[in-house]
């Protein structure tokens, strides 16, 4: 006669050790997703180092965002916060990151990709900020007459960039905000 599945005790329930054939077979599952997860992460922060000693950061955002590992994207951005060679021109390059490490905070245990993507954040608002707000006030009031400077329209133009990238980040931190313990985000 076969046994109703509900009279078949769960292992969690059981009053018995788990035999040695069980945590052997569980700790061989467990190893081989712990080697997967840690030889894909190999592979993408190789391709990265590749990216990053070229100098191409674009390739190296493209290709991190295809590969889809957020600790990834975290590597990423805390390599671009140590760099001292970014531009205007790549701060809409930082702000996809940011906000690929902001998205996948979830977890309190992922304090270090918060911590990333907000140090990141503000060194982008420090270095740029200024230079962003005084330019883009400034496209918006001058009312130039006769030539064209195109130096001025190049820089405009790579500000209204990089303010349209900072401004999409806002629903991300709204986001965060409402929803993050406070504890976490240094409230309190």
């Amino acid at each position: 006669a076969a046994t109703p599945a509900a009279a078949v005790p769960s292992p969690a329930l059981s009053s018995q050790p788990p035999s040695d054939a069980r945590v052997l077979n569980l700790l061989h599952e467990s190893h081989f997703q712990v080697k997967a997860t840690l030889s894909q992460r190999a592979n993408t922060l190789n391709l990265l180092k590749g990216f990053m000693s070229k100098g191409d950061i674009r390739g190296a955002v493209t290709c991190v965002r295809r590969c889809g590992d957020s600790s990834s994207f975290c590597d990423l951005l805390s390599a671009f916060v140590t760099r001292h060679d970014l531009s205007l021109d790549m701060v809409a390059e930082v702000c996809v990151l940011i906000d690929a490490v902001l998205g996948s905070f979830c977890l309190p245990h992922q304090t270090r990709q918060l911590t990333v993507g907000l140090d990141a954040l503000a060194l982008q608002l420090g270095a740029f900020g200024g230079i962003i707000r005084d330019t883009c006030s400034v496209a918006t009031s001058i009312s130039r007459g006769g030539g064209v400077d195109v130096v001025f329209d190049d820089r405009r133009q790579r500000c209204m960039s990089a303010r349209q990238a900072l401004v999409a980040l806002v629903p991300r931190l709204r986001i965060l905000m409402l929803s993050s313990d406070p504890g976490v985000l240094g409230e309190g």
